[in-house]
């Protein structure tokens, strides 16, 4: 020890001194000899003997899980009560930040994902061209992520409460396996999302799931305290790994000088980490797995042995439709209701198409179970021209459009788009990014904004937004859209979200293109404006609008299909379907005299090109 001694005055002595580990009680004893050598009056020293005090504690063979002399740890320890006291510490920490992590991401992570879903918004994107393998992807890398820091905050803190308590790499190891545990349950919160459609049922689900593990934890820290042999119980729990996180870090943690573990306790612990890796992947893959098969998941609906299938590896190879018969072509031809069109080309067959409903419990007593939504449909829709459903209320317009697309599978019936077969779900794969809808509600995410909507949409087709943003900006400039670029779903008014939805689907190249009414909720200027869009870019593709404006009808469409009661009652052009039931037009005309009628009778078929009719009255 170096050591220096100052008497600044007659009074006072100041020790400066350098202490080492083994040291460390010299320099307050030289301080005090110090002052013993001041006399009284501060004038007369007495003469003093310095010694050195040594620690001669070998620390070099000091255990290395003995914490330091500040350490809760340390206090515990020597209470002979650390198996106790850690038991309680750690069921308590991994409780706490259970219930944390399960917030955390319900909060976050499920309520977004449940949010896409209700909306519809995500099955939209899937049904446009967005991968589920991307999707998915994404979801799992961003929880991982987030697993990963939970996991780094757990082991570290245990380490610097009690800095050489616990065994060596005990951290690590704790560390690991709560990333495996915070993921498990999250996988399981994510299987919530495909199984349940509300946000409601998930949140409730998510409760149930952390009930669990609390109940199946307490029940294995009760066991494993008295366990001698084999546990029965214990070993059918491991079933479920998440329920053993505490067991396992109490294990881990836990001076090996601290407690004895029995043969069959240190067995059933080491079984832990295990099934604590392979349970995040099992669920996983079960969660992706009724993602394609639910009718609540991505909307495919695809049979259970899809996996199994050559055709959802590789869709573009899927049977195609090798040719049409002309039984299902031109069924409807020889009918005269519906107009022959012999030059155009077909892009949509729809033959004999039928879908019934049942009712269930829902069935008042004079009402039928099933209900006939659409009766034996057929017809054909071709390229190159709008097509217009019109109808009432319920009459299967918006059926139709569903069946088409997928979301519906019809009682009986085929449909064919192209070469594919609309009925098949692996050819309705090959389908996505050729069509495109815009469905009879707004389906968005109202926390992104309208450039992100549709950068987000565009992606989803397959296409990169610089070669698509020159149409993309014409299309809301026409529309109104130019100034909200930057503007949240959650704050545009009906309207503009209805154009939005309308730009979203005719971006990219989509050969088949399904609105199902829209401009409702638009003003007679929009209208027009979207009118015009779809007139321009009809050309190479195939339109179909649902609506209820006979005038939008008349003027937009090349070709009206009428149902009614779920049935085709009339398919043509307005001039066909005019003159099938005899209409023409009735014109007015009041004179002051009668004596000019017979010179304005010859002025008429002058500027009119259509024939008079025998409707004419004059007053």
């Amino acid at each position: 020890m170096f050591a220096r001694i100052s008497f600044e005055s007659k009074s006072t002595a100041l020790v400066e001194c350098t202490v080492l580990q083994e040291e460390e009680l010299a320099c307050p004893f030289l301080h005090h000899l110090a002052l013993q050598s001041l006399s009284p009056s501060g004038r007369v020293f007495r003469d003093v003997q310095f010694i050195s005090l040594t620690d001669t504690v070998d620390h070099s063979k000091t255990e290395t899980h003995r914490a330091s002399r500040r350490s809760i740890c340390s206090r515990v320890e020597s209470t002979g009560n650390v198996f106790v006291a850690l038991m309680h510490t750690v069921l308590y920490h991994i409780l706490i930040a259970t219930a944390g992590c399960m917030v955390h991401f319900t909060a976050t992570t499920i309520a977004f994902i449940a949010g896409l879903k209700e909306s519809g918004y995500l099955q939209l994107m899937i049904s446009n061209g967005l991968s589920v393998g991307a999707y998915w992807t994404v979801i799992i890398v961003s929880i991982a992520i987030e697993c990963a820091v939970f996991s780094a905050i757990i082991g570290p803190c245990y380490a610097l409460q009690c800095p050489n308590f616990y065994p060596k790499g005990s951290a690590i190891k704790l560390s690991m396996m709560f990333y495996a545990y915070c993921f498990s349950l999250v996988s399981l919160s994510l299987l919530a999302t495909v199984l349940l459609r509300s946000f409601f049922l998930i949140v409730v689900a998510t409760v149930a799931i952390i009930i669990s593990v609390v109940t199946v934890t307490v029940l294995g820290v009760i066991r494993i305290m008295a366990m001698k042999s084999d546990d029965y119980l214990l070993n059918v729990l491991l079933v479920f790994p998440p329920g053993h996180m505490t067991q396992y870090a109490l294990y881990t943690l836990l001076p090996k000088t601290s407690r004895d573990w029995h043969e069959a306790q240190i067995s059933y612990l080491q079984k832990i980490p295990n099934g604590m890796l392979i349970f995040p992947i099992v669920v996983t893959l079960l969660t992706i797995y009724a993602d394609f098969v639910l009718s609540s998941g991505n909307g495919m609906g695809l049979p259970l042995t899809f996996p199994f299938s050559r055709s959802f590896w590789l869709p573009d190879e899927a049977k195609m439709v090798s040719s049409i018969p002309v039984s299902c072509a031109d069924s409807d031809c020889s009918k005269s209701y519906i107009e022959p069109l012999h030059s155009g080309l077909p892009a949509i067959y729809i033959n004999d198409i039928s879908v019934c409903y049942d009712r269930g419990c829902c069935a008042l007593e004079n009402q039928e179970t099933v209900v006939q939504a659409l009766d034996s449909i057929s017809c054909t829709i071709y390229q190159d021209q709008i097509t217009a459903l019109i109808g009432h209320n319920g009459a299967g317009k918006t059926t139709l459009i569903r069946t088409l697309t997928g979301e519906q599978t019809p009682t009986s019936g085929v449909a064919v788009i192209g070469d594919r077969l609309v009925t098949d779900p692996y050819q309705r794969m090959a389908l996505r990014r050729v069509v495109s809808t815009c469905g009879q509600t707004n389906v968005l995410c109202q926390q992104l904004t309208v450039m992100e909507s549709i950068t987000l949409a565009t992606l989803s087709k397959g296409f990169m937004l610089e070669s698509q943003i020159d149409n993309i900006k014409t299309m809301m400039e026409q529309l109104g859209l130019a100034d909200k670029a930057d503007v949240q779903a959650f704050d545009l008014s009906g309207g503009q979200l209805r154009k939005l939805c309308c730009i979203i689907a005719l971006i990219g190249d989509p050969k088949i293109v399904m609105l199902d009414e829209p401009t409702s909720g638009l003003d007679p200027v929009s209208r027009r404006c979207l009118w015009r869009i779809m007139q321009e870019r009809r050309q190479g593709r195939c339109i179909m609008l649902c609506t209820q404006f006979m005038d939008e009808a008349d003027v937009l469409a090349d070709r009206k299909l009428f149902l009614s009661g779920g049935r085709l009652v009339c398919a043509g052009s307005s001039l066909f379907l005019k003159h099938l039931f005899g209409c023409c037009p009735t014109i007015g005309i009041s004179l002051r005299s009668s004596q000019d009628a017979a010179k304005l009778l010859e002025s008429i078929p002058r500027v009119f090109t259509f024939s008079i009719g025998p409707e004419r009255s004059f007053s």
